[in-house]
């Protein structure tokens, strides 16, 4: 979706949409090391919901960015929810295997990675419905060098607002599993116990 936005809704030369799309990843690289460590000093769902919050705010900034400038420092500060979700998820998952092995015995790692890889394949593929949608629907022509306003506020929708719908999603369930976590006892079981 990033040459969606610097190719129609902010016009970006070379140079600029190498700094735009770097600049997450440079971010995200050293910022890794830090959600980690929040991760241990809080919970990891804690942490995931601070990420799912901070995504929000930078995600809803995709209605508003104005300039190259404002694009490129955009997508820098990505780079900080970017590496949240990067370390966070799989420790997320983590967790929920070590907890269901403590509560069944039963160490079932192949059948979360499996869930987990369907549901990663069904959101992308959800993904390019919705794009679909959003192209036809915001009149978006591929043989136009230039959009119209209708399809370049198609597009702004399309990465400021869709995305918060599915982040708050997230955020709900994330929450729901920290309540979860809370109303239920601490469970502990001697790897000695876990059937292999």
């Amino acid at each position: 979706m990033g040459v969606v936005q610097t190719k129609y809704v902010i016009p970006l030369n070379p140079l600029q949409n190498s700094l735009f799309l770097g600049g997450i990843f440079i971010v995200a690289i050293p910022t890794a090391f830090a959600w980690a460590k929040v991760a241990v000093r809080l919970t990891t769902a804690k942490t995931a919901l601070i990420t799912i919050g901070l995504y929000i705010l930078l995600t809803a900034l995709f209605t508003v960015d104005w300039s190259p400038f404002a694009l490129i420092a955009h997508g820098f500060l990505l780079g900080i929810p970017v590496s949240g979700f990067m370390v966070l998820l799989t420790i997320l998952l983590a967790d929920v295997i070590d907890r269901d092995a403590a509560l069944t015995g039963r160490r079932r790692e192949g059948m979360y990675l499996g869930m987990n890889g369907f549901i990663v394949r069904l959101g992308m593929s959800l993904q390019y419905v919705v794009m679909a949608v959003f192209f036809d629907v915001s009149g978006y022509n591929a043989n136009l060098e230039v959009q119209s306003p209708q399809t370049v506020i198609g597009f702004r929708v399309l990465l400021g607002v869709v995305p918060l719908l599915f982040l708050v999603a997230a955020g709900i369930l994330i929450y729901q599993y920290m309540i979860r976590l809370k109303n239920q006892p601490s469970v502990t079981m001697s790897a000695d116990n876990i059937v292999k």
